[in-house]
């Protein structure tokens, strides 16, 4: 059987190689994450692109943002799973010990690109990378740039209510996700979304822009608009682990998408109650007719169904909490703190 499977990894780096057309557009993709590997696998199939190069980070890496006062420990999910695709192809990889280093440099002069593609890659692309492909460096963004430029585009889409979001091709350049665009694509935001159901549809639509225009951007016949009237205030921040704490005084609406907003597989909005941190991951806005209580009071509860209501900023309606989980345990099924009414998260 292994025999077998080494043959079909051969004649497969064998076909890859035979069948690429001379005049094929040179592409490098650089990527670290789930999605990432779903465009790699599209661009795989579009017929004008070869592919000379990968670049990914190591297993386990680190960023730092808000100028270095965070760092955030990341794991590369895909890095066994892109060995074995680029083996599989007979493909070069390089993983990154730092981005923009001399050793990154020199396997993309080597690799001689025509064009780099980025998807789920979070480190800065310093401006020598930038100007070495002879047509540029491509990415996805998830909005409608240049409206929310920055980061956690999506999580801050609902966080304010917007109707629709959406994702653009992007030329990278050495600002904030201000390159020229190359097309966009719009997705509604329905009242029942959630951050990974927006993630997985505007997802679609990164992948059909793809197939779209890397074909034009090889004929040198792709639409490039320049981003203009750029402002600051368009710049959003990554979001810090403390941007998640429920602030009980907002409107239903705002609580629920702020709530939507980060649930699974983000960290959860969060509240306190008698000392403990609690993440809740599912909430629905309900109507309430009873006496006014503080934001944050536990207005009813219902052993039954395993839900409660607290008070919000509003008079006429209330947050109905459905799925809560404690700090540090696995599943809401493992949670055993009783909400007494009367009492309030803070």
């Amino acid at each position: 059987m292994q025999k077998i499977y080494q043959l079909e990894k051969k004649y497969i780096r064998q076909y890859y190689r035979v069948f690429k057309r001379v005049n094929d557009m040179k592409c490098v993709f650089m990527l670290a994450s789930v999605y990432g590997m779903r465009c790699l696998e599209a661009v795989l199939t579009i017929p004008c692109i070869e592919l000379v190069g990968v670049i990914t980070a190591k297993e386990h890496y680190e960023l730092r943002y808000d100028k270095g006062r965070y760092i955030k420990h990341m794991r590369n999910e895909i890095y066994h799973m892109l060995l074995e695709k680029c083996y599989t192809l007979n493909l070069p990889m390089h993983v990154i010990e730092k981005m923009n280093d001399e050793n990154t440099i020199r396997s993309l002069e080597k690799w001689n690109p025509d064009l780099i593609i980025v998807s789920g890659w979070y480190h800065l692309i310093g401006n020598y990378i930038l100007n070495l492909p002879r047509k540029g460096v491509i990415g996805l963004h998830p909005s409608l740039l240049p409206k929310y430029r920055g980061g956690a585009p999506l999580v801050w889409q609902i966080i304010n209510g917007e109707k629709y979001a959406g994702i653009t091709l992007f030329y990278m350049d050495d600002g904030v996700d201000s390159g020229d665009i190359i097309g966009q694509k719009k997705v509604d935001i329905e009242y029942t979304d959630t951050i990974k159901s927006l993630y997985c549809k505007v997802g679609e639509k990164g992948i059909e822009l793809l197939r779209e225009y890397l074909p034009q951007i090889e004929k040198e016949c792709s639409p490039r608009k320049k981003q203009t009237d750029l402002n600051d205030q368009d710049i959003w921040p990554q979001r810090n682990p403390a941007d998640g704490e429920i602030n009980w005084r907002l409107t239903s609406r705002q609580i629920y998408d702020f709530i939507r907003a980060q649930t699974k597989p983000y960290p959860g909005a969060f509240t306190h109650y008698e000392g403990e941190r609690y993440s809740i991951w599912e909430a629905e806005i309900t109507r309430y007719s009873g006496p006014n209580r503080e934001p944050g009071t536990i207005l009813d509860t219902d052993e039954r169904e395993g839900s409660f209501l607290v008070a919000s900023g509003d008079k006429a309606t209330a947050i109905k909490v459905t799925a809560i989980q404690p700090r540090g345990l696995e599943s809401e099924d493992k949670q055993i703190t009783i909400f007494e009414k009367e009492k309030a998260f803070y």
